[in-house]
Order: C-alpha cells, then structure tokens, then sequence
C-alpha cells in the first residue's frame, strides 16, 4: 500500500524524496505522469514508496526489541549534510542511490568555443 503526498510550494522532487527516505527514481517510477522532475506543481499529488508506511517498532530506553523489525539487509548508511537524519539503504536502494548520484553529478562535458570563419572580400 502506498501512501500519497501534496507538493507544496517551493518543494522538490529531490527533497521530498530525501524527506521521505527514498530517491528521485523511486519517486519518478511511483509516479510515471511526471515528464519532467524539475516541474512540478502545488497541490500535485504524488505516491510515495510503500515501505514509508511500515510501523516502526518502539521501545522504552534500554529494552531490546525482540523481533526483527526489518528482513532486508541494510548494506549503507548515508548521512544527509545540513540534517540530522541517516538513511539506511538496502542493496536495491544503494544501487538506485548511485544511479541518481551518476545522473545528477555525472560528468561535465565542456565544448570548445566555435571558430568563427572569417571572410574576406
């Protein structure tokens, strides 16, 4: 069961994934209405990854809880600069992380500026 989101104004897809624990890619494949991430719209509704709608286990200071709450693996754990927040990955999710990663800071191709031809009369 996925839950939904409204876009508010200033939002970003990458924040809000963030905000979310998720990525930009999950959200986009949630959410295939989306020509371009870099627009969208107050109100926008949008539907967020299943797992944000697991029930976290609680337990009082020094209790062990006694059953797993997570089957998958958590193979990373990435800090977030400017927040407080850690966000755990799975193996699944650290590949998709890197994806984005590559997309969004991948390499800079820089073109030589154009020889303009002169011509002489």
């Amino acid at each position: 069961m996925s839950s939904e989101y409204t876009v508010k104004s200033g939002d970003t897809l990458s924040a809000i994934a963030q905000r979310h624990q998720t990525t930009l890619s999950s959200l986009l494949r949630l959410n295939p209405d989306i020509d371009n991430p870099d627009r969208i719209f107050p109100g926008q509704r949008l539907k967020l990854p299943a797992a944000n709608d697991a029930d976290f286990s609680s337990c009082e200071v020094g209790q062990v809880a006694q059953e797993q709450s997570c089957t998958e693996e958590i193979v990373e754990v990435v800090h977030v600069t400017g927040s407080d927040e850690l966000i755990l990955l799975t193996k699944e999710e650290l590949s998709e992380w890197l994806d984005e990663e590559k997309f969004v800071c991948g390499p800079i191709n820089v073109r030589k500026p154009l020889k303009v031809a002169t011509h002489s009369t």
